[in-house]
């Protein structure tokens, strides 16, 4: 059996929201995507299938969001992995080695909780942290300015150049400069 990268993407975002709903507050996929760099319509697939293997709960509405349907050393690897990957269901001659092997793996990975992941990676993963979208915004909009008064200064010069009628007044303006 393999971990696929459905299985650690799932991990990932599970450790995420266990980090970030510990103050007893729902988290929304909308964070956990924009923290991870994970697409949203992924992990609203990913957390589809977590629901229906009761490993997390959802609320619907204002302050809605995900939590963990168990405590966090309740959750073991085992519980994420076959939730997403399922078992191997593929006959194959070597179905018995390929077998025993994945109960080996299945009983290693039941004794990993979630508890002990996020304990884990708690420094790794706490300083990656996305920017808010309203400073990029806001950085869009001051570049935008920027870029609208150069244009404006550019053509306020434009209009100050100096055109003479005359002899006269071609001296003059000479003259001044």
């Amino acid at each position: 059996m393999r971990i696929t990268t459905k299985s650690r993407t799932a991990i990932t975002a599970l450790i995420d929201l266990a980090l970030h709903s510990a103050q007893g507050r729902t988290v929304s996929l909308a964070e956990i995507a924009e923290r991870r760099q994970i697409s949203l319509s992924y992990l609203e697939q990913l957390f589809a299938t977590l629901r229906a293997a009761n490993i997390v709960n959802s609320f619907r509405g204002p302050g809605g969001g995900y939590t963990l349907a168990k405590e966090v050393s309740e959750i073991s690897l085992k519980d994420i992995v076959l939730a997403i990957d399922g078992g191997n269901s593929k006959k194959t001659a070597t179905n018995d080695l390929w077998s025993s092997l994945e109960t080996f793996m299945f009983e290693h990975m039941a004794g990993i909780s979630l508890a002990s992941l996020v304990q884990d990676n708690l420094d790794k993963l706490e300083p990656v942290a996305a920017k808010p979208k309203k400073e990029k915004v806001v950085s869009k909009r001051v570049a935008n300015l920027q870029k609208k008064i150069s244009v404006a200064k550019k053509a306020t010069v434009e209009k100050k150049r100096f055109i003479a009628n005359s002899v006269f007044s071609w001296a003059k303006h000479l003259k001044q400069s």
